[in-house]
């Protein structure tokens, strides 16, 4: 994940896609395990996929569904992101993220009809 600019970047090239095409969704633990946030551009928000895919695409205009992942109180946990991003969630949290993440092609679905561009989700 931490280096997915490379790949993006190649993907983008080989299949002639532009920018503004990519819908690019990941995890944030700067958001709640349940919510959602549509963007159409920014800055990373230290997180390092996100980071690589604007670094190798030269641009932070990337539509964004970051799909939020922290336990209670966004961007305090008390472990490196690196470790809190690999261990299993409360069973709380899960059941959030499972219907976050049921909503997803509802989203993109909206997204790629030009419907919706920015919006957040609870």
């Amino acid at each position: 994940m931490n280096e997915s600019g490379q790949s993006a970047r190649k993907i983008l090239a080989k299949k002639k896609i532009k920018t503004n095409d990519v819908l690019v969704i990941y995890d944030d633990l700067d958001l709640i395990a349940g919510t959602m946030r549509l963007k159409e551009k920014g800055r990373s928000g230290g997180h390092k996929g996100m980071e690589s895919i604007i670094q190798s695409l030269k641009t932070d205009q990337i539509s964004r569904l970051k799909i939020g992942i922290a336990e209670d109180k966004a961007g305090k946990q008390k472990e490196p992101a690196e470790k809190f991003v690999l261990k299993k969630p409360t069973k709380k949290a899960e059941d959030k993220i499972k219907k976050s993440l049921d909503l997803i092609p509802k989203i993109v679905c909206l997204w790629i009809k030009g419907e919706i561009k920015t919006k957040n989700f609870v």
